[in-house]
């Protein structure tokens, strides 16, 4: 955060399981998934493209354990096959 930044409230209407299957109507099932992640809230502008490995309900940990969280579902995103950088680990 700057000194300049100023403070907005983002709303948006996240898509459910129905708004998915009638997007995916007449898609071929080998076609990839991939989700285009904002750079930040409200942005038009594209951070970067992840593929979707997987998909489920969620977990909650309730202290003696973990338990299906069945009030989301969600998909796991991880980035597409490829060569990347990163730091030299010390």
């Amino acid at each position: 955060m700057h000194i300049d930044d100023e403070e907005f409230d983002h709303v948006v209407t996240a898509w459910t399981v129905g708004d998915l299957r009638k997007a995916l109507e007449g898609v071929s099932d080998d076609m990839p998934l991939v989700a285009w992640v904002a750079d930040e809230p409200g942005s038009d502008l594209i951070d970067s493209e992840q593929v979707i490995v997987s998909a489920g309900f969620g977990q909650v940990d309730e202290g003696n354990g973990l338990r299906e969280d069945r009030s989301q579902f969600g998909l796991g995103l991880e980035f597409p096959t490829g060569r990347y950088y990163r730091p030299k680990r010390r």
